[in-house]
């Protein structure tokens, strides 16, 4: 007959504190890991209303001073993937777009340029950028 007391191994609590150890690591390291990926989801959204926000504005640079004059001090709600001629209207769906066209703020410039402010938001997020055209 062999002796319990002579065996070399893990105990039970032994075993029990391991497992629980091992189970605490792995869940602080799955919540760092779905935190991650939100914040991912995050910043690509707000990139990508940073790129629609900049076409916007790109096409209403380029647009005539009549067209840019008749809206001038009035916001105007933009189709997105109409202005942006965008192949899967699906993927800006979740943006909405507004263009502000004014005269700058300071009264130097007012005789020289329009000030062209596009406002860009989804559920995450709202991107501002401004530009001016010549006149």
């Amino acid at each position: 007959m062999s002796n319990f007391a002579d065996e070399k191994g893990y105990s039970l609590v032994e075993v029990i504190v391991a497992m629980a150890l091992l189970l605490i690591v792995f869940i602080v390291s799955t919540q760092i890991v779905m935190n991650t990926i939100a914040q991912s989801e995050k910043i690509d959204k707000g990139f990508t209303s940073t790129e629609v926000a900049d076409g916007v504005l790109t096409i209403y640079q380029s647009k005539s001073l009549d067209e840019l004059k008749s809206q001038l001090n009035s916001d105007v709600n933009v189709d997105i993937a109409d202005l942006l001629q965008v192949e899967n209207p699906s993927s800006v769906e979740d943006y909405t777009a507004s263009v502000k066209v004014t005269y700058p703020d300071s009264m130097d410039l007012k005789n020289h340029l329009l000030k062209v402010v596009v406002t860009v938001e989804s559920n995450i997020n709202r991107t501002e950028l401004e530009g001016y055209v010549e006149l």
